[in-house]
């Protein structure tokens, strides 16, 4: 029974130690390669890729007349959705590219070769 305790001591203390630091050793610290940065508070990464695709998106978006509020009717999602993709506080998958670019009836393929073309 001591020895239980005297484990579960131990785990405790590590972990307080793990959170009191704040970071992360050095095994397990994800880099970055050139062009991607961290976005703080998350584990999402932003690149130079993703800027341009929302960038696409924002200036597809726009040109069809559509404001944030009018193509997040369409998508059925809060208006706040629309500017947090084109802001980049907000990924999008691949699902939910299709539909955003079906939603603004543009071929999914065409912001893909955007992105591909320049990189």
């Amino acid at each position: 029974m001591k020895e239980l305790y005297f484990l579960l001591i131990g785990v405790s203390r590590k972990l307080l130690d793990f959170y009191l630091a704040g970071s992360l050793s050095s095994k397990t610290r994800r880099t970055y390669a050139p062009g991607e940065q961290q976005m703080k508070g998350t584990k999402s990464v932003i690149s130079d890729e993703n800027k341009k695709l929302c960038v696409w998106l924002k200036r597809q978006r726009q040109e069809k007349g559509h404001t944030m509020r009018s193509l997040s009717e369409i998508l059925g999602t809060p208006h706040s959705f629309i500017g947090k993709v084109e802001n980049q506080e907000r990924r999008l998958d691949v699902i939910e590219y299709v539909r955003y670019c079906h939603a603004l009836e543009i071929d999914p393929m065409e912001g893909l070769k955007q992105v591909l073309t320049d990189a």
